[in-house]
């Protein structure tokens, strides 16, 4: 999920960064709008997550992703 999520977003910020570039030639100015974290319910049944317990090498990274999700969405608009 989360890669999938992040790498969509990417492209559109990647797209958006290329045409910068190739417009800015013709005097045209591209800028990006990125909103930050919405305080909505996607940590909670819209958040397809499954954690299998038995993979302990991921448990660390796992752990840090919940916890930070957790603060994003705490301190989102």
């Amino acid at each position: 999920m989360g890669t999938l999520y992040h790498s969509t977003k990417f492209a559109v910020e990647g797209l958006s960064e290329a045409l910068h570039y190739e417009l800015e030639l013709i005097g045209i100015k591209m800028k990006i709008v990125e909103p930050g974290t919405i305080q909505t319910d996607f940590g909670g049944r819209s958040f397809d997550f499954r954690n299998d317990e038995s993979l302990t090498e991921y448990q660390p990274i796992v752990e840090k992703l919940m916890n930070t999700f957790a603060t994003a969405m705490a301190q989102g608009a």
